[in-house]
């Protein structure tokens, strides 16, 4: 049951990780759990509204709006999936 869960998980965070990556046009590989979308990759409000948006339509929920300003890594994302759905 466990490696369930890990694959889920590894599947989950690629593919975060892709979102991020076609945002910023940078390779999947360059993103990290903790690659910070405004200090390391320059992101403005809008680069973080299609993250989300970007999210919220591959996993089919919606973040609350006032989880919006925690969404700052891969790793916060991650999180409010795991969270929300």
């Amino acid at each position: 049951m466990g490696n369930g869960k890990s694959i889920y998980m590894e599947e989950m965070t690629k593919r975060v990780y892709k979102i991020v990556a076609n945002q910023f046009e940078v390779k999947p590989k360059e993103i990290q759990p903790n690659t910070h979308f405004k200090h390391d990759l320059g992101a403005d409000s809008m680069d973080l509204i299609m993250i989300v948006v970007e999210v919220e339509n591959t996993y089919g929920f919606t973040i609350p709006d006032e989880e919006l300003p925690k969404m700052l890594t891969p790793s916060m994302i991650i999180d409010a999936i795991q969270r929300f759905i």
